[in-house]
């Protein structure tokens, strides 16, 4: 899915009394084909959601901090499906995120903007949910549906040319729909992709008095094909069968695995393992791309039987789908795609669960946060693209610096988090020093042929409970110890001060310090 491809089907309101901020934030939308318009009040901004419902409005938090949760309901009642996305400065921030938290709005936007690409960057991941919401319900809708009959007549009405010589077919039998409505019912409930397909294979083995089916999996990067399912296979160890394509012609394979029965290692296998010279074979595609084959132990020599299978793998085609869409709506909902990690508003839910447990086993939780010195020069001498495959490269350089149970997050544009459970602050100050040290020796590739020989960050570290008293003050906390860090020059490690008079919620018990020199 090209998200640019949609964008001028995609109708934006922004709600924004400062006319010039307003006219540029929708020159930046409209440029890259959005349909923006902006409204200086609220009564012509409703006006017009009412007259024409928009996809996605953009609402100034600052100015209308009081009326969120208002508006937010009478959005709805003119569509559920709005999505409703905040511009927020960062003295407001901590509202903002209360917001999110509550169901008021799906995403933030920082303001000002450093640069465009933050704004074309959430309205295109607001897009690309949009758009992944109505295809799965379309969906949904033609799998609920499926005319049965119609369909398995129709297909069975067509001529199918045998995979292999067989004796005389024997009369037709009259359909039987069961299996076939059976896994219809059961695959609107799954979504795991594994169970759907061997759902499939059960209920067609089931239709066809037990024969066995096994799946093999295409592994495009191995190119070999292993077998991942199998149902009412004979009492054999099945760990590690397979079949090599390395010897097949590299502009062979698509059309092998389109006609599985062509490939002779296939029926090599099929013979040394299985003990079997004749039976079907047919490819599970999605997409135009083979995902792997069905294998058969049977040659359905009526075609009803055949008739049923196609059916059912119509149907299991259109279920994998589903379950694809929505694994892809639940990632976006969670990542940050170009880095890879967790987005702010997973963090802060992320938080609050580890609050809670540091909470329950009286452990310290830690916190810091880490900014990007000098970005606005990286940006303008980078530009959007190279400045974001940098983050992704940062990203890449967190995540494999940190223990298995810590929680990295791309908090904004060049500023990123980690959560430190059982974590005391100088053990996550120590911890805070050498991702500083191994950031500034690290080299970029994208810096190449730049004034920028190393990148250097400005880091600020909390704790619960003996600097923080909250999830809220933690973040506050870091945040001002990365502000003391810039004042002084950036490229350093701030340890933040707990306010005059605080006291601990608890004493927290001394964990071993993974993080001592």
């Amino acid at each position: 899915m090209k998200v640019a491809d949609y964008r001028s089907e995609i109708l934006i309101y922004l709600l924004n009394p400062d006319y010039t901020q307003a006219q540029a934030q929708t020159g930046v939308m409209t440029s890259v084909g959005y349909q923006a318009r902006f409204y200086p009040t609220v009564d012509l901004f409703f006006q017009a959601c009412n007259t024409e419902p928009p996809h996605l409005v953009l609402i100034d938090a600052d100015v209308f901090n009081d009326d969120i949760e208002d508006f937010y309901h009478q959005i709805k009642n003119v569509s559920e499906e709005i999505l409703i996305c905040l511009f927020t400065s960062t003295k407001n921030m901590l509202n903002t995120l209360q917001f999110i938290s509550q169901g008021f709005a799906y995403d933030y936007i920082m303001t000002p903007m450093v640069s465009s690409l933050d704004l074309i960057q959430k309205l295109d991941r607001a897009t690309e949910l949009l758009l992944i919401g109505y295809e799965n319900e379309e969906l949904l809708e033609e799998l609920e549906g499926k005319n049965f009959k119609e369909v398995v007549e129709s297909i069975a009405s067509t001529e199918i040319e045998p995979q292999e010589a067989s004796a005389e077919i024997e009369p037709e039998q009259e359909l039987d729909y069961d299996p076939v409505f059976e896994f219809l019912q059961e695959v609107k409930l799954i979504r795991d992709k594994d169970i759907i397909i061997q759902r499939y294979m059960e209920k067609l083995s089931t239709s066809l008095n037990m024969t066995p089916i096994i799946f093999l999996k295409y592994l495009p990067n191995q190119l070999a094909l292993g077998l991942k399912h199998s149902v009412f296979v004979p009492n054999i160890n099945l760990q590690g069968i397979g079949l090599q394509l390395r010897g097949v012609p590299p502009n062979l394979i698509p059309r092998h695995l389109e006609n599985p029965n062509e490939l002779p290692q296939l029926h090599a296998m099929m013979k040394k393992v299985f003990n079997k010279e004749s039976f079907f074979s047919t490819p599970f595609r999605m997409d135009d791309k083979v995902l792997g084959i069905f294998v058969i132990f049977d040659l359905m020599k009526e075609k009803y039987q055949r008739s049923k299978m196609f059916y059912m793998l119509d149907i299991l085609e259109l279920a994998y789908r589903s379950s694809e869409l929505e694994l892809r709506n639940h990632q976006l909902e969670i990542y940050d795609m170009n880095t890879k990690l967790i987005n702010r508003r997973h963090f802060m839910d992320r938080l609050e669960e580890e609050m809670d447990r540091a909470r329950r086993t009286s452990h310290p939780l830690a916190v810091i946060i880490i900014d990007l010195d000098n970005q606005k020069r990286l940006f303008e001498q980078l530009g959007e693209k190279s400045f974001e495959v940098l983050m992704a490269q940062v990203g890449k350089v967190l995540r494999k610096t940190n223990r298995v149970n810590d929680i990295v997050s791309r908090f904004h544009s060049s500023l990123f988090a980690i959560l430190l459970p059982h974590t005391p602050s100088m053990g996550a100050a120590v911890k805070a020093e050498k991702i500083r040290r191994i950031l500034e020796s690290h080299q970029f590739s994208v810096l190449q042929n730049t004034e920028f020989e190393n990148l250097s960050f400005s880091f600020g570290v909390n704790e619960f409970p003996s600097l923080a008293s909250d999830s809220d003050a933690l973040i506050r906390g870091a945040d001002e110890a990365v502000e003391q860090v810039k004042v002084a020059g950036g490229n350093r490690v701030c340890l933040a001060t707990p306010p005059p008079g605080f006291e601990p919620e608890y004493q927290p018990i001394q964990v071993e310090d993974r993080f001592k020199e």
